[in-house]
């Protein structure tokens, strides 16, 4: 995210290490997802409050619809980068290749249990990957993430849907695993979002289609802006739109 700040200014931004996915140890009392919504809601309201955008990636995309869900009223805006599903979908596909360069098989290290997860197999992305998601990867404590896992689905993906009235941005690869169309739905609760479902990319969108990510990023952004200042002036609407 930080490049899209360089000329932008006026954000805070906050990067929340999530308990067993990095520095932050996971405590043996977070047993569920629900119980990691509950860390993270608490984490906002104590470092940010009200009036935030959220951004999740993958599993943090799940934690952001949780959040809305439990108070729509609370956030400015969302963006829901490679949602994929924790919901039950029949949509599952086999892997895609789309690009594959000559040695990058070979190349891989620590990366090889993720193989299927690459549609561009080219260095580039191979780099990306490695400087943004393998540290996480490296660092987390996976025999506390099982515990999590084994637990049952976020509570509120049995509930029924709050709409948002904030912008959204809902980003996902064409040839994303657990499928695509899922992730469209979501925008009849988010009567202000975009759904960008993109080609030549899958659960690795942020590696394999970055400019075209940002620009829609900084689109976002921009959108987020003028609904702040609009409601901050008291000329926009904080109202859901009736679903």
């Amino acid at each position: 995210m930080e490049p899209l700040f360089a000329e932008r200014s006026g954000w805070r931004r906050i990067y929340v290490d999530l308990p067993g996915m990095g520095r932050t140890p996971g405590p043996e009392w977070l047993t569920t997802h629900d119980l990691m919504l509950d860390f993270v809601d608490e984490f906002i309201g104590t470092v940010a409050g009200e009036g935030c955008a959220l951004v999740g990636h993958s599993y943090g995309a799940q934690l952001v619809r949780g959040l809305l869900q439990r108070d729509t009223r609370e956030y400015a805006a969302a963006m829901l980068l490679s949602p994929g599903g924790m919901q039950v979908s029949e949509e599952s596909t086999d892997a895609v290749v789309l690009v594959d360069e000559p040695g990058f098989v070979e190349a891989l290290t620590a990366e090889r249990p993720f193989l299927d997860l690459f549609v561009v197999r080219t260095w580039p992305v191979l780099q990306v990957v490695r400087a943004q998601s393998m540290p996480g990867v490296l660092a987390a404590d996976y025999e506390f993430l099982a515990r999590v896992n084994a637990g049952p689905r976020f509570s509120y993906l049995a509930e029924v849907p709050k709409p948002f009235a904030g912008p959204v941005l809902i980003c996902s690869g064409r040839q994303e695993p657990q499928g695509y169309q899922h992730i469209c739905a979501l925008l009849h609760i988010y009567p202000r979002g975009t759904c960008a479902i993109l080609d030549r990319t899958g659960h690795l969108l942020f590696a394999e289609q970055p400019a075209l990510l940002a620009t829609l990023t900084n689109e976002w952004l921009n959108r987020a802006e003028e609904y702040l200042a609009n409601r901050s002036a008291g000329t926009g609407s904080d109202t859901p739109m009736a679903q």
